[in-house]
């Protein structure tokens, strides 16, 4: 498989050393690998995760999680597709309460909520009256 966005697994690893060694032999086995589908996945690692259309990885010794969205081989394709491993998301695993992951995912990202959220209660009132 070819892995997308090393960079951003290379920059956690400089926040997090003892990160580096897990993340280098995942990204090893995703180069040799080549899943065609969840299930294949499912088979080698057996802690992986699957929400929707990502993977949940957990990573050296279930310290990290590491969130990837595949795009499985198709040995039917011309040429051969032998599939892409694209890394959305690498974090600390800390189940915690407090800790929400998207929470820490906006934080990470500097995303903001586009609509305040007293705006997105007006839009949810019925309209009186009106039809």
């Amino acid at each position: 498989m070819w892995s997308i966005t090393e960079a951003r697994l290379k920059e956690f690893w400089t926040k997090h050393h003892d990160a580096e060694a897990p993340l280098v032999a995942w990204i090893k086995e995703m180069e040799a690998a080549r899943y065609e589908s969840p299930t294949q996945v499912k088979n080698r690692h057996r802690s992986a995760d699957f929400v929707k259309d990502k993977v949940i990885f957990d990573i050296g010794g279930n310290k990290y999680r590491l969130i990837v969205r595949f795009r499985y081989a198709r040995p039917s394709a011309r040429p051969p597709l032998n599939g892409i491993a694209l890394v959305k998301f690498i974090d600390l695993r800390d189940d915690g309460p407090d800790h929400s992951l998207a929470r820490r995912r906006r934080e990470q990202t500097g995303h903001k909520r586009s609509i305040p959220r007293w705006r997105r209660r007006m839009w949810r009132r019925p309209l009186c009256g009106r039809a």
